[in-house]
């Protein structure tokens, strides 16, 4: 079986969400924002997150961002 990846461009500080399920720490506009993308995109399993992180934008808000890769099928 093939494993198929994709990644996305995300708010650097969801990576203990994506990653282990822990939505402590965010507020309840950034897990809205979090939930939205998951119900949206359905990206899979986050299996990794870039180790370096660069300002960008994430709905029209400035915020560190990372490339997160996640398994699709």
């Amino acid at each position: 079986m093939k494993v198929t990846t994709e990644t996305y461009n995300l708010p650097t500080y969801w990576a203990c969400a994506l990653i282990n399920g822990d939505y402590e720490g965010l507020t309840l506009d950034e897990e809205q924002d979090l939930n939205t993308f998951l119900k949206e995109e359905n990206p899979g399993y986050c299996v990794e997150v870039s180790e370096e992180s660069y300002f960008g934008r994430y709905n029209g808000l400035g915020c560190d961002m990372s490339t997160y890769t996640f398994i699709t099928n």
